[in-house]
């Protein structure tokens, strides 16, 4: 248990420092696509503090008639949400949120 959450800290610190230094060096983040926009719009739109799940992001989708699949969101929308746009995971199935600045 705790060599898990130690794992978490170091790759948590390890992706920061990556995305700070990438930002340092004047990187610009990727263009967007369709479907990430869309995932960024309904994570930006909880309430401060609140997350929102995966399975809730794709029946949000699925309403704007976008099909996407679970593995598809968690394998390639959000760590590139992560990455790039500062989306970070709650934990403890409580979803995706963006910290305040």
């Amino acid at each position: 248990m705790v060599g898990a959450a130690l794992e978490r800290l170091v790759t948590d610190t390890e992706a920061a420092r990556q995305h700070a230094a990438g930002n340092a060096l004047g990187a610009a983040a990727p263009p967007l696509t369709d479907t990430e926009r869309k995932v960024l719009d309904i994570i930006r739109a909880q309430p401060p503090g609140a997350g929102v799940t995966g399975k809730e992001i794709l029946a949000a989708l699925a309403r704007q008639g976008i099909d996407l699949e679970q593995s598809t969101l968690t394998r390639h929308v959000i760590p590139n949400l992560k990455r790039w746009h500062g989306v970070r995971n709650a934990g403890g199935g409580r979803g995706y949120f963006i910290p305040p600045s």
